[in-house]
């Protein structure tokens, strides 16, 4: 089952959705039958993830809570704060920044306990799209320089969505801000400093 719910992610970023739709149904149907609660977990957050790249984020709300109880239920921080940022990007999708703000600080909280950077990351990438929403470009920029240094760190794509974010919110100069930010270290952060 695990098989299934790896390739999930490879054909969303190919823009096909029903495709992993279908593998997250089949992986999570496998899973539980043979009682396997972490590949549950991640299946039902995968499955979450798809219904809120197609619009559908009242579903994805539903998936996401009952992956974070039953990770909550196994102590699989992973899962927890995956399944948090996704639920907080799905009550962002349905306009309701604040909401959307308790569930990323809640899995940044876990995400700093598991010392999981990318879900970190992800965190503060929703904490600052929340108070971009919510019309606050300063704390929206705050969050989203932490949140470039570890996907930097990391390698990863997201990167360059983050600086392009941050170049829009604030121009040119606001760009050296953000190469300054990097040199920061991008492991557990100061938890006051964050949120």
């Amino acid at each position: 089952p695990s098989a299934l719910t790896n390739l999930g992610p490879l054909a969303c970023r190919q823009g096909r959705y029903q495709e992993p739709a279908r593998h997250h149904r089949q992986a999570l149907a496998q899973f539980r039958e043979i009682g396997e609660k972490t590949g549950e977990a991640e299946a039902l957050n995968g499955l979450g993830e798809v219904l809120l790249a197609t619009g559908h984020p009242g579903q994805a709300r539903a998936e996401h809570a009952v992956a974070i109880s039953l990770a909550s239920q196994i102590g699989d921080k992973h899962e927890q704060a995956r399944g948090r940022n996704g639920l907080g990007a799905a009550l962002l999708g349905s306009a309701l920044p604040s909401q959307a703000r308790a569930q990323h600080s809640a899995a940044l909280d876990l995400a700093c306990q598991s010392g999981d950077r990318y879900e970190q990351a992800r965190a503060l990438d929703g904490l600052a799209r929340s108070y971009q929403a919510a019309g606050d470009p300063g704390r929206a920029g705050h969050h989203w320089r932490r949140a470039l240094a570890r996907y930097t760190n990391l390698g990863l794509l997201e990167a360059d969505d983050i600086r392009s974010r941050l170049t829009e919110l604030g121009g040119a100069a606001f760009q050296d801000l953000v190469e300054a930010d990097l040199t920061i270290p991008a492991t557990v952060p100061d938890r006051k400093s964050v949120v």
